[in-house]
């Protein structure tokens, strides 16, 4: 039986400096329950830190307050119970 391949989708929205910024990052496929992450996968070599002010929690929600505007390139990973994994670049833009 084959699994499903595992995506994250869906974009973000933009957010306002210096003000509270919320999204929660979604997949699909895959087995069980996923685990997020902004930290690179192993032997990923392009790859950028959250901006500063801006957290991820393991079950995918983006939060935090970021302080200066700007566009800013996210990389989001997620893994399943499986340890199938997939990653997806965003856009974040701060107005």
């Amino acid at each position: 039986m084959s699994t499903i391949p595992l995506e994250i989708v869906g974009e973000l929205e933009s957010g306002k400096e210096g003000k509270k910024y919320s999204a929660t990052i979604t997949a699909k496929g895959g087995t069980g329950k996923y685990n997020f992450s902004s930290d690179a996968p192993d032997g990923v070599k392009i790859w950028s830190e959250l901006p500063e002010g801006l957290s991820l929690s393991s079950s995918g929600v983006l939060s935090g307050t970021i302080q200066t505007a700007g566009t800013y390139d996210i990389y989001i990973s997620a893994k399943d119970e499986k340890r199938q994994m997939t990653f997806k670049h965003f856009k974040l833009v701060i107005e």
